[in-house]
């Protein structure tokens, strides 16, 4: 029968160019055929060479070639079956003159056929078999077929009642053979023919028995194929309890989750459990890996604990040798440790929560030993890189930030494939080191990973970054705007909100494009609307909608799959839109948010701040019981986040992580003061104020009392000197080092000092009753703390202006005969109030630069009275008769000299007045200091050194303050502050360090002195925009040297002494230090930090007193007769340092010009070492009448503060 051909208009181009494909295709295959026969005729000439050889060695040569043989005739007949079905097609198509050559073929075939079955002559089941195989691979019309066979096979040869070994054989061998020449379609093609005719052919058992026997075959490269054969045959295998049965269940699971089908392979792998479990017992490794397999699924998809446990269970038996049959130890570790990282990593993929701390370590630790034998096996989960990124998660919760950042850093450094980095990108690893950095508050490190990330974001050349990893990095960059207060400006305000509102539209709905990283876009909802909500900068209208997105991603669970933390995350956000909004479902919310709050995993100060939250809302809502408790348990979990961070090294780092707590603590204060009695809040103020300072006391008791390796220190202490004088660099010269191999360095040192830091170390108990106890007797103690009148207000209750008003709480604690008393005041408008405090201080500022003028002068005095009247007279009556008043401020009042607010006079005529940090710091005694070995006195230093002089152009200033700029013309020499050393050298009983002697290697020498003085140039950035423990710096010998050429000699250094150097001296042993220098009792006052400057370094050096002055420090005979009187008093007098300065103020602004006379000051000058200029400066006074007092200008003492530290 000829074919007819089926051409229509449409088509003809098509049908052209599939036709020429299909010849091209005829002409590779008969010349492959042709390859095929002359290896075969090779091979026959070799077999014939063997028969004819009767050597025994030659037996094992001809079952060899029998074997070729049969290899070679399968070629043949796959290759000429495609012959056939290609000519086929073209016949169809009107090409007539391959009907004798597909005749010939045809004949070849069921020639082929005849020797693949064995078969010595042609019977029904070789021709039935012959025309089944074509049928099944590819040839469309039996019918047809027939027509061109060879005129002895009839259709009444054809045997169709059952598949037959041969037919069986026949066709896994042509599908196997089809698979080597990449034929792998056609070979399925078979396969599947042949199930569909054992279907209809084979009795149920054989059909069940061809059907694994075929899925063997296929193995796990033909997914599709085989879940095809399985959707249609897996029925027959219910009930059935055999080998056959496990077999069909395993591999047909295997490809059901290799086409993601994961909840389908589930039920599969527990069929095969079961199965296997009949068959064999719970503790053969082959039922134990089904039940690993659907236990896994499980998991990943909910999380359940259940299969969780079966997991648990299988690793623990694998790592005993706990299982019967099981294969090589090798293949047992490499599932064993496949296993252990899906638990670990949990249905995220990345992060799980740890709920067993012991058991995750365990099980990191076994992973990573996996890891490290079996890493070049080829198994994508069993990389290093994943390794460190576990052991990464696993520092992040235990709160231990610098070694999960170090742990992440390792990930990223291990060289990984494209399938490792497909379950975990580079992207992901450097989102993670994001995280870390982000919950550090280390913009010096978050902001350019974050520029990095979002340029890989904007490249859109780059498809490196998956749809999650991109979701990913915008709520990281949401989350950095968040913590650090940053308000974007308007075009990305509305590019954030119009990505936000498109996102919320896909998710109600349920569009699946999103589907593939649907937890990041829940995620990043929640993020967005907080941060906006923050920032006022969503309407009722949007509030709602957000809030109804976020009540849908809760009610379907099933696609956006939480972990517990985010899910807690997203209680946390729905309830603050309930609020916001006032609907009345909020307390819901908020309880189901702190139902699994302890269990969740979320950060130690997430659960503060949660806690907080709902603290507030039941504050506002009457309910003082629970705001009371959970306000509680908020500061609770505030004191474990600090205490957790005491293993940072470097100030600034502690500085940084810590600010977070101490914003925090004053959402909680601002609810405490409201619903708790006075001593209450105050116990919990002294608790937390400078939470920073407070951690690093902790912290240098521990270094200080040899706990951590002391070579350790020294490496840390050299690499951040290092640091210190790059710092200075950029602040004196304005040049920038590359310094970060130094900082990573030090990052080093500091990830081992956390590791060597006791894991369990005992922190001072901070209680109202051990203050009280600690307050000296007959004293009076003046705590501000700068607050909010009002707290929990939504941004709808707030109209116009109306905002909450900033207050100062002034606590009053009076000690008298062993008796004490508390009193809280409040003080209104504390902007205002600060305001005025740093015009105060910002007048005195400009007099000691201008020569006692400035032109603000006149405003000083109402600034007085008034601060005087708003800080210090309420609790004018409380001070009474009391001699010390300790003084403990807040904000920009640290740096305010009580000491000058008064009515009619001083309060230091009847008090002494002491600055401490807050009113715990009794707590923190010195008592068990090491004994004392004298005292250091350096003054005047050689600021630049003859021998390496220069000749720098400069003008010669005639500001003889002992302050400094950044240039060379400010840095002058210090006459009355060699005057000053000698003299108090002498009260001291030693000799000073004067000139060249006077070196930066002096005063980080100083340890186990008692008292140290210091006289010379200081310097304090009073434009804050640079880090104050290394702009707070003293000035030595050859700093001039340094800042012209930029080069430092070792003897001299840099000639520049840091805050931050000072802080890491230990000077238990000193009692007294006196910084006769300019500004070196300013302090940096953003937020709430205590100290920070140079006093804050003494402090947290172990110093018991500081005595430093708050402008610019006159080098006149002044301070020399200031000083001279306060060592005489401290000295001589035995008297404190606090009442011995008060009693030198007042004896220098009461000294007179007669008094100066009598007792030797003029002649004192007269036979010194000083120029003429000076002694000039000092005989011109004797002029003035007697009576006269040339130092009863504030500017001459009021400068000049007495600290409290330890």
């Amino acid at each position: 029968m000829d074919f007819a051909p089926d051409y229509s208009h449409e088509k003809v181009k098509a049908v052209v160019y599939m036709q020429s494909e299909l010849i091209t295709q005829l002409e590779r295959l008969r010349g492959d055929v042709q390859k095929e026969k002359e290896n075969g005729l090779s091979q026959l000439i070799m077999s014939v060479a063997a028969l004819l050889d009767d050597d025994i060695a030659n037996e094992n040569q001809r079952k060899d070639n029998s074997n070729k043989r049969d290899e070679h005739n399968l070629r043949i007949l796959s290759l000429t079956c495609l012959i056939v079905e290609i000519e086929g097609q073209l016949l169809q198509s009107g090409y007539d003159e391959h009907a004798l050559s597909l005749k010939e073929d045809l004949t070849t075939v069921v020639e082929l056929v005849q020797k693949c079955e064995y078969k010595w002559e042609m019977s029904k089941n070789v021709i039935s078999d012959t025309i089944d195989l074509l049928c099944a691979v590819g040839w469309k019309n039996e019918r047809i077929l027939m027509g061109y066979l060879p005129k002895y096979i009839s259709k009444s040869k054809r045997d169709q009642s059952k598949i037959t070994p041969g037919m069986y054989f026949l066709f896994t061998n042509v599908a196997t053979t089809l698979i080597e020449i990449n034929e792998n379609e056609k070979a399925c093609q078979v396969l599947e023919n042949l199930c569909t005719f054992s279907r209809r052919r084979n009795n149920i058992n054989l059909h069940r028995e061809l059907i694994v026997k075929v899925f063997s075959i296929l193995g796990d490269s033909e997914p599709d194929i085989i879940c095809k054969i399985g959707g249609i045959d897996s029925h027959i295998f219910d009930g059935e309890y055999t080998e056959y049965a496990g077999d069909f269940y395993w591999l047909y699971a295997c490809c059901l989750e290799e086409n993601l089908n994961r909840s389908m392979a589930g039920i599969f792998f527990y069929k095969c459990y079961l199965v296997r479990k009949y068959l064999y017992g719970e503790k053969n490794w082959y039922t134990a890996i089904a039940q690993r397999e659907n236990a896994f699924l499980d998991f990943s998809a909910t999380d359940n604990q259940v299969s969780r446990q079966n997991l648990l269970e299988f690793i623990e038996k694998v790592e005993h040798n706990g299982y019967e049959a099981a294969p090589s130890h090798d293949l047992t570790d490499i599932i064993m440790a496949k296993t252990i990282y899906i638990v670990l990593s949990g249905k995220t993929g990345q992060f799980n929560v740890i709920r067993n701390m012991s058991e995750y370590k365990s099980m990191m630790e076994t992973f990573e030993r996996c890891c490290e034998t079996y890493q070049s096996s080829g198994e994508p989960l069993l990389s290093l890189r994943l390794a460190w990124n576990l052991r990464g998660n696993y520092y992040l919760q235990c709160n231990d930030y610098i070694q999960a950042e170090a742990a992440f850093q390792n990930a990223l450094g291990v060289e990984a494939d494209s399938e490792t980095k497909a379950v975990l990108s580079d992207v992901q690893l450097k989102s993670n080191l994001l995280m870390i950095y982000h919950i550090q508050n280390d913009t010096d490190k978050s902001l350019p990973l974050l520029i990095e990330l979002l340029d890989c974001l904007d490249d859109t050349e780059d498809n490196s970054m998956s749809k999650k990893d991109e979701m990913r990095l915008r709520i990281l960059l949401v989350s950095t705007y968040i913590q650090s207060g940053i308000e974007v400006d308007s075009e990305e305000l509305e590019d954030l909100k119009s990505l936000l509102h498109s996102l919320c539209e896909l998710v109600v709905c349920s569009d699946e494009s999103i589907f593939e990283y649907a937890v990041e876009v829940a995620m990043f909802i929640y993020t967005a609307t907080i941060y906006l909500v923050q920032i006022e900068k969503a309407d009722c209208n949007e509030q709602q909608m957000y809030l109804e997105t976020l009540q849908f991603i809760e009610r379907n669970s099933a696609i956006y799959k939480l972990t517990t933390v985010q899910q807690t995350m997203l209680y946390q956000g729905e309830a603050l839109m309930l609020w916001n909004l006032g609907l009345p479902e909020c307390e819901r919310y908020i309880q189901k948010n702190l139902q699994y709050l302890e269990e969740s995993g979320v950060s130690v100060f997430v659960k503060a701040s949660m806690y907080q939250f709902a603290a507030s809302f039941y504050g506002k809502h009457n309910n003082y019981n629970s705001a009371i408790f959970y306000i509680g348990k908020a500061l609770d979990k505030l004191t474990e986040t600090w205490h957790g961070y005491v293993r940072y090294s470097n100030d600034t780092r502690l500085l940084n992580i810590l600010t977070p707590v101490q914003l925090l603590f004053g959402e909680c204060y601002a609810i405490l003061r409201k619903h708790l009695d006075v001593e209450s809040v105050y116990e919990r103020l002294l608790q937390f104020k400078a939470v920073a300072s407070l951690a690093g006391r902790e912290r240098n008791s521990v270094i200080q009392g040899s706990t951590v390796d002391s070579e350790l220190i020294k490496q840390m202490n050299q690499v951040q000197n290092q640091l210190a004088c790059m710092e200075a660099d950029t602040i004196f010269q304005d040049i920038t080092h590359q310094s970060a191999k130094l900082e990573e360095k030090l990052r080093e040192l500091e990830k081992e000092f956390a590791i060597q830091f006791p894991q369990k170390m005992h922190f001072v108990d901070i209680t109202w009753d051990r203050v009280k106890d600690a307050i000296p007797d007959n004293a009076v103690i003046l705590e501000y703390y700068v607050s909010v009148n009002d707290y929990g207000r939504t941004q709808f209750d707030i109209k116009g202006n109306d905002k909450v008003a900033e207050i100062i709480d002034l606590y009053v604690t009076i000690k008298e005969n062993g008796k004490v008393m508390q009193k809280r005041y409040l003080i209104d408008q504390a902007v205002v109030v600060i305001e005025k405090a740093e015009r105060f201080i910002s007048i005195f500022q400009e007099m000691s630069c201008n020569g006692g003028v400035s032109e603000k002068e006149r405003d000083l005095e109402d600034l007085r009275n008034e601060l005087y009247c708003t800080l210090i007279k309420p609790a004018i009556l409380d001070i009474g008769d009391n001699q010390q008043i300790y003084i403990a401020p807040d904000n920009e009042l640290v740096n305010l000299p009580f000491e000058l607010l008064y009515e009619e006079e001083c309060l230091e005529k009847n008090h002494q007045i002491i600055k401490i940090e807050s009113a715990r710091d009794f707590l923190f005694s010195t008592s068990d200091a090491p004994a004392a070995k004298g005292s250091l006195v350096i003054g005047n230093p050689q600021y630049e050194i003859r021998e390496q002089q220069r000749a720098y152009e400069q003008e010669t200033s005639s500001d003889l303050s002992r302050a400094v700029d950044i240039d060379l013309a400010g840095i002058e020499q210090l006459p009355f502050a060699e005057i000053e050393s000698e003299r108090v050298s002498e009260y001291l009983h030693t000799v000073p360090f004067i000139g060249d002697a006077a070196t930066k290697h002096k005063v980080l020498e100083t340890e186990g002195y008692q008292n140290l003085h210091i006289a010379t140039h200081g310097f304090f950035d009073l434009s804050r925009e640079t880090d104050v423990i290394y702009s707070s710096c003293l000035l030595f010998a050859g700093v001039k040297n340094w800042i012209g050429n930029g080069q430092s000699v070792d003897m001299y250094g840099n000639g520049i002494v840091t805050a931050d150097e000072i802080s890491r001296l230990n000077l238990k042993s000193m009692k007294l230090v006196v910084l006769s220098s300019c500004m070196n009792g300013r302090n940096d006052s953003f937020i709430n930090k205590g100290f920070q400057g140079m006093v804050g370094a003494f402090a947290a050096a172990g110093v018991d007193y500081v005595i430093a002055h708050l402008w610019n420090v006159p080098d006149c005979i002044s301070t020399v007769i200031l000083m001279d009187t306060f060592y005489y008093y401290y000295v001589e007098e035995n008297i404190s340092p606090p009442l011995a300065l008060a009693k030198a103020k007042d004896y220098l602004k009461t000294l007179s010009i007669d008094k100066m006379r009598r007792q030797g000051w003029f002649n004192c000058v007269r036979n010194s070492s000083l120029n003429s200029e000076c002694k000039e400066s000092v005989s011109s006074m004797e002029k003035y009448d007697d009576k006269f007092r040339p130092f009863k200008n504030e500017m001459f003492w009021g400068g000049f503060s007495c600290y409290q530290c330890n």
